[in-house]
């Protein structure tokens, strides 16, 4: 049996007192792999994601292997700025020649309800960054639904707690209210109440099924 990815993993599933360790242990692992008969067709590395402040040390230490593996996989991608930072620390770390000749290619995971609404131009911006540097092609895209899941529940927390917080402000009387230390306009509340209302027509549509 032939694995079509092996991935070796820096992010989630490694502790924050243990990222150091583990960071080491996958450079020493890159280089032991690529000098043993691998069954699979691709050899890849999850670093940290931009957000977490980690990946500049998971770079950094990963570039010391001689064997650089396959495939990066960047988890939580949220913006066409995230992507251009990932090319800025590969790019601030890789040789020069490994900029030029590396067949690295790129992965990146959407996992929140932003990057979701962005994703067109988060890809656009990943295949631009390629086309003109030559550097990290876009190898696929990767919905994470576990940790959507989670940022979409939160939104829709954060949206029916203002709606009750304003609610409860109008019956007071009250104009302008902070709700979570920040000053409640219009606009927010329209987007917390089309929150509610999209959850509600899904919640409908599957009630229907």
């Amino acid at each position: 049996l032939q694995a079509d990815c092996v991935v070796l993993e820096l992010e989630d599933g490694v502790a924050l007192p243990s990222k150091a360790i583990a960071r080491i242990q996958a450079t020493e692992a890159l280089d032991k792999l690529a000098g043993e008969q691998l069954r699979c067709f691709e050899l890849g590395l999850r670093v940290n994601s931009v957000a977490s402040g980690l990946l500049g040390d998971d770079v950094k230490e990963v570039c010391k292997a001689e064997h650089l593996p396959q495939a990066f996989m960047v988890p939580k991608v949220d913006s066409p700025e995230d992507v251009a930072t990932i090319y800025d620390v590969f790019r601030s770390n890789y040789t020069p020649k490994r900029v030029t000749d590396t067949n690295t290619r790129l992965v990146i995971w959407i996992e929140s309800a932003r990057a979701l609404l962005d994703m067109p131009r988060i890809v656009s911006s990943t295949l631009n960054l390629h086309k003109n540097s030559g550097f990290f092609k876009l190898d696929a895209v990767v919905f994470g639904s576990d940790d959507y899941c989670a940022d979409i529940a939160e939104k829709v927390e954060w949206a029916t707690e203002l709606v009750h917080a304003f609610s409860q402000h109008q019956a007071e009387g009250k104009g302008a209210f902070q709700f979570r230390g920040q000053m409640i306009d219009r606009p927010l509340l329209l987007q917390a109440l089309n929150i509610i209302q999209l959850v509600e027509s899904v919640g409908g549509v599957a009630k229907e099924k």
